[in-house]
């Protein structure tokens, strides 16, 4: 049976892990500074968040940039990086380890945690990545003529003209606005 949701793991287990995460980053020398003036309840949801995160998989841009926003402070004013991350990805291998969470969810959680390594690699200097799209292209073609020239050959005197004055009609017409706009409606058309 696969599980969906974090807490298809079962009530016990998640409560389980996020207490014992919890307790880890509190008796960890290097992570406490992090959380010493923080409110047990809001340190309690920050692991169950850090667990509910790796369990769903990739993280999107917006993910990262929110995740970004929400340690930018740790990075500048008390020094958050590698190391600390490293740890906290340590105690959360633990803390599945030993709580019995399948291999799946753990695989998934390392996943995800690979991909924020490089926010506390860089730190403050991390930037989001911002997803290339292609993006329709709308492409405008302005014919500019001096002076509009028209056909100044009758049909009549065209059906009575040899071939080479066919050229030259055949010349005026390319030139002519009308056929201008006709071919650049051509050109552009389908191109979104």
């Amino acid at each position: 049976m696969s599980t969906k949701s974090v807490h298809d793991l079962g009530t016990d287990v998640v409560r389980s892990v996020v207490e014992d995460l919890f307790r880890r980053f509190m008796n960890d020398e290097d992570l406490y500074p992090f959380f010493s003036n923080t409110r047990l309840s809001f340190l309690k949801i920050h692991s169950l968040s850090i667990l509910k995160a790796a369990y769903a998989g990739s993280p999107s841009e917006e993910d990262l940039e929110r995740i970004f926003k929400q340690h930018e402070y740790l990075f500048q004013e008390k020094g958050l990086d590698i190391v600390h991350f490293n740890k906290m990805v340590h105690h959360l291998e633990g803390v599945l380890t030993g709580n019995g969470v399948s291999s799946t969810v753990h695989e998934k959680a390392m996943k995800f945690l690979d991909e924020l390594k490089p926010m506390f690699e860089k730190g403050v200097e991390y930037t989001v990545p911002v997803p290339v799209a292609p993006k329709k292209t709308k492409i405008y073609i302005k014919a500019i003529m001096k002076e509009p020239t028209t056909p100044t050959t009758s049909p009549r005197e065209l059906s009575k003209s040899p071939n080479s004055l066919r050229g030259s009609f055949r010349e005026k017409l390319i030139k002519s606005p009308s056929f201008m706009r006709r071919s650049i409606r051509i050109i552009t058309k389908g191109v979104a």
